[in-house]
């Protein structure tokens, strides 16, 4: 018989037993660890384990936070919002418990591979249960699952929606798949007015100096600033799901050894850029980017950045990179594929249950997104942008 535990965090479970759930992925138990230990302010960080005997056959990363229920809605219907929770905070903040981690992009639902489809649905059932039970401890109503992707909601939606969560979309997670050997062969490949304007991007880095750390010292407060930098000039503000723990660069970068690299653009001495990335043998998953502004622009750092990190990937034989979110119309000018996520959400009482329901479309990302809304309704694009729906994997 299965038993779901509550667990204080990853490290209750053996490191083993988790990297066989999460084969492969570059946002390993150690990177948990690391988010445990360094979490966003006004986030609590557990996790939920399944097991059958002694024998753990599921978990998942979980969160609790005050979630703000219009976190998708931006401009002018956010200025709204906010000064409605200036006011009143209830009506636009609740206490949730989720499965998923504030510090990745996507909800991995960790599942032992040598489990039948059957029996997957039933570990699914019991990690449910566990969240369930964690949220009747803590006095919590309101459940969810952050941004399950539309891959892994293709065995698990089923099981979701008999447990009664609704689900809305929320933002997309961003694919390059890595197909030519080098950037020269990569850039020959796009259209003509793409190629041209890739490479007038890419004079700029003749003037830069690029370098890939393995430490932070004596960069922190620098990275820590130019990341301030970058999320003030964001098209998008999503909130505490954007914010970062002061040490989250430093502890990443001392615990994760080979496996997380720090990569700086550097012109006179002055730092104009990083790039936080994990390596993992099938990914690289591009974390946090800051960039110095208005140097950033004079130097092109958006696109030197990821062309840079476009190059470590084929130089290192690694056959795709995942660019996360937002940004989306550069990043599908890149090459990129977007995959849909999933926000899953339920209600432990009935009557907030039914009217979250009612509100759910006031919370779908994907209907708030400027750049979504462009490149689904055919907004005027970047020069080579795509500006169908197609765009999106639906």
């Amino acid at each position: 018989m299965l038993e779901a535990r509550v667990l204080n965090g990853v490290g209750a479970l053996p490191q083993g037993a988790w990297q066989r759930f999460f084969d492969g992925e570059p946002e390993c138990w150690a990177y948990h660890r690391v988010a445990e230990q360094c979490p966003p302010d006004g986030f609590k960080l557990g996790a939920v384990g399944v097991y059958d005997g002694a024998r753990p056959v599921a978990a998942a990363p979980v969160f609790r936070v005050d979630y703000r229920l219009d976190t998708a809605l931006q401009g002018g219907l956010r200025r709204m919002s906010d000064w409605i929770y200036r006011r009143i905070p209830g009506l636009v903040s609740l206490p949730v418990l989720c499965l998923g981690s504030p510090l990745t992009d996507l909800c991995r639902i960790g599942i032992d591979p040598d489990l039948d489809v059957s029996e997957r649905r039933r570990a699914l059932g019991a990690l449910l249960d566990g969240l369930e039970r964690a949220a009747a401890t803590d006095h919590v109503g309101l459940v969810a699952l952050k941004n399950v992707a539309d891959s892994e909601a293709e065995w698990a939606h089923a099981g979701l929606a008999a447990a009664g969560f609704t689900r809305i979309t929320s933002v997309p997670v961003a694919y390059l798949d890595i197909t030519h050997g080098d950037l020269n062969s990569y850039i020959r490949a796009q259209d003509a007015a793409t190629a041209a304007y890739f490479r007038r991007k890419l004079r700029a880095l003749s003037k830069l100096r690029i370098e890939y750390r393995r430490s932070i010292d004596g960069l922190e407060d620098q990275v820590n600033a130019l990341y301030a930098q970058t999320r003030s000039q964001s098209g998008v503000d999503y909130g505490d799901f954007d914010a970062l723990h002061p040490d989250y660069f430093r502890t990443v970068i001392e615990q994760l050894g080979d496996r997380a690299r720090l990569m700086l653009a550097w012109h006179d001495g002055q730092l104009v850029s990083f790039q936080l990335f994990l390596r993992g043998s099938g990914e690289v998953v591009a974390k946090y980017i800051g960039m110095h502004y208005p140097l950033a622009r004079e130097f092109n750092a958006y696109f030197i950045n990821w062309f840079m990190l476009i190059k470590f990937a084929m130089d290192h034989d690694i056959p795709r990179v995942q660019m996360g979110t937002t940004a989306y119309r550069a990043k599908v000018l890149l090459g990129a594929r977007l995959e849909r996520t999933w926000m899953y959400f339920r209600h432990r009482r009935r009557v907030p249950n039914g009217m979250l329901k009612v509100l759910a479309p006031l919370g779908d990302f994907e209907r708030h997104d400027p750049e979504l809304k462009a490149l689904r309704l055919g907004g005027r694009p970047v020069r080579g942008m795509p500006t169908a729906v197609d765009a999106l994997r639906v």
